[in-house]
């Protein structure tokens, strides 16, 4: 869920918080979890109610570019080989991920009522809590990954 705030004319903030169910997957992870993500976005165009056609249906609503900062915690089990016990082990994890970097994209609005943004980026993230000691193999799409992270996004909503 997120909401967006203008600050000035050509300037916002956007606040996001979401929660992780808890999942099941072949390799025996399950987790919960929640997130939050702070946009601040600089208009390099003015916002304006300029539409397309005579419709007055579709309008594109601005080009924007800016900083974020993401933090996700995760708890979750985890199953990894034991080579001593000679079978798979549950392993507990509490996982902080926190990111940063920054985006460009682009607003328009269905009816002036409907809003859709489309972004992309990336940044850095870093996670703490995972087992440094572990064999897991840590690649971008693992809870726990640490390194450069591309950034894309879709938000859909209703402004008032």
């Amino acid at each position: 869920m997120s909401y967006e705030r203008f600050l000035s004319e050509t300037v916002s903030l956007q606040v996001s918080a979401g929660l992780h169910s808890r999942e099941s997957s072949f390799i025996g992870q399950s987790g919960f979890g929640v997130q939050e993500e702070l946009q601040a976005r600089f208009y390099l165009l003015k916002p304006e109610n300029s539409s397309a056609g005579a419709r007055q249906f579709f309008f594109f609503k601005g080009l924007f570019a800016g900083p974020y900062v993401y933090h996700r915690w995760r708890q979750q089990q985890i199953s990894e080989w034991d080579w001593v016990a000679q079978q798979n082990v549950p392993i507990d994890q509490n996982i902080n991920e926190v990111s940063g970097g920054v985006i460009i994209g682009a607003q328009i609005a269905l009816g002036n009522v409907f809003y859709m943004d489309l972004f992309t980026g990336g940044g850095i993230k870093r996670s703490f809590g995972r087992n440094e000691s572990s064999q897991q193999f840590y690649d971008i799409t693992t809870v726990g990954y640490n390194g450069v992270l591309p950034k894309i996004g879709f938000n859909i909503g209703v402004g008032f």
